[in-house]
């Protein structure tokens, strides 16, 4: 049995407040993995392309100020 077959099998003996305990922390888990891909690719200047993207628009006047997409005065 592999290593995630038992993490399934493992995952329906749980109860089911267990497993919104364990949906909780996956979610953080992914968030962090996220944000090391996302941190790691701007290191990288992989990301460059974003920033000529959103400037490019800007300058078309094609982009809001975020504070109004946000609804902040």
């Amino acid at each position: 049995m592999s290593t995630m077959q038992e993490i399934e099998v493992a995952i329906g003996k749980l109860s089911d407040t267990e497993v919104l305990v364990l949906v909780d922390r996956l979610r953080e888990w992914h968030v962090a993995a996220w944000d090391r891909q996302i941190e790691s690719d701007s290191a990288a200047g992989r990301l460059g392309f974003l920033v000529q993207e959103a400037q490019g628009e800007a300058q078309m006047g094609n982009a809001k100020p975020l504070d109004e997409i946000l609804g902040n005065d």
